[in-house]
């Protein structure tokens, strides 16, 4: 199941119908779904506040409006384009290109409303939460940086949008590629950025940086400066890149059929902890990037957590031959135990006086 509140109330449910079924404790998640969350958490912006025509008495009416940054000042506003481009990122496309059979034409996707309700829920109570964390251990930042941040993966987005929706224009930018790489380059599109499918943020925007030579003249020469990403915002790029990496090969990996086993699944939610972890705590990187991994790192802590209402995650670690119950020893220092203290005339009777379980 994935991790929305109406597959929390099925498990209740059949536990009703079904004794055997034991509710939540029987329950298993949707590890890829949750990986996809914590990518969703990492790379969203700080929260917004939407002003328009229709929340202004004075106004005259009329469709523009603009979002602002929290706390910001009347200079601390994205551009009409990157507001339109950000709206669509934060509610999501009702439409997505058939790219993988060529076609140019829209076709319907399919979108599990219960579920993209939970994402938006989590994604958006986590960020204050991670604000502040960061906040006491002095990691802020300004104003400016936050603009950059918001302003980021609309502009990418958008021009991947922007040229497979205009031919021409696609084709200018394929003679950019040809120009700058030669006539023997195979890849000459921008990945377009696709709400419901995992991953299509990493592709989107490693493509971009990865055509950042070709970027920069076609946006220069075909006057399309509201796509054109600043020189904070390249190299914001270059640090998200590999965090969103992270979540790309996990992915990947729960992609393929019959591999992997839910053995492997609190081994590699420890692994993105502790890489995590290593970003947040990196002095190096920019306080954008640190902050959205602790956002990252808080939603990890949640569903790692409710791991542990399932013991089978445990049992199946306990009976794979090269992990056994020392990968416990090794990776669980901190872990809880439960004393099992006999009674009884049998107390002694070949056992230790106590005992301890690792599944608790």
């Amino acid at each position: 199941m994935d991790n929305a509140s109406n597959c929390d109330s099925t498990a209740d449910h059949l536990q009703r119908l079904i004794p055997s079924f034991r509710g939540q404790t029987s329950r298993s998640r949707c590890f890829p779904h949750t990986v996809n969350l914590i990518a969703k958490v990492a790379k969203r912006g700080r929260k917004r506040r939407r002003t328009n025509a229709l929340d202004d008495p004075n106004s005259t009416g009329g469709p523009e409006h603009i979002i602002t940054l929290e706390d910001g000042n009347e200079n601390d506003e994205l551009t009409p384009l990157e507001q339109e481009l950000l709206d669509e990122e934060v509610n999501g496309l009702p439409q997505a290109e058939d790219e993988s059979s060529g076609n140019s034409h829209e076709v319907e996707v399919e979108v599990d409303e219960a579920k993209e309700a939970h994402d938006r829920e989590v994604v958006k109570s986590v960020h204050d939460k991670a604000i502040q964390t960061a906040r006491n251990a002095n990691i802020t930042m300004s104003k400016s940086q936050e603009l950059e941040a918001l302003g980021l993966f609309p502009k990418v987005a958008g021009l991947a949008r922007k040229l497979h929706d205009n031919t021409a224009l696609q084709e200018v930018f394929e003679k950019t590629v040809i120009y700058l790489r030669g006539e023997d380059t195979h890849k000459r599109r921008l990945d377009r950025r696709v709400p419901t499918r995992w991953n299509s943020d990493f592709a989107c925007l490693s493509a971009h940086l990865d055509f950042k030579d070709e970027v920069k003249l076609f946006t220069d020469q075909n006057k399309l400066p509201d796509y054109a990403l600043t020189a904070a915002q390249w190299k914001l790029a270059e640090h998200l890149v590999p965090v969103l990496e992270l979540f790309n090969e996990l992915t990947n990996l729960f992609s393929k059929a019959n591999v992997p086993l839910i053995y492997e699944v609190i081994p590699m939610l420890e692994k993105l902890e502790h890489a995590l972890d290593r970003i947040y705590n990196a002095e190096d990187e920019p306080p954008v990037v640190r902050i959205a991994t602790q956002a990252a790192l808080q939603v990890v802590g949640k569903y790692y957590a409710l791991t542990d209402d399932n013991e089978v995650y445990r049992i199946a670690i306990i009976m794979c031959p090269d992990k056994k119950l020392e990968w416990f020893e090794k990776t669980q220092t901190g872990m809880r135990t439960t004393v099992w203290k006999p009674s009884g005339s049998h107390s002694n009777a070949g056992m230790s006086p106590t005992k301890h379980c690792p599944l608790c």
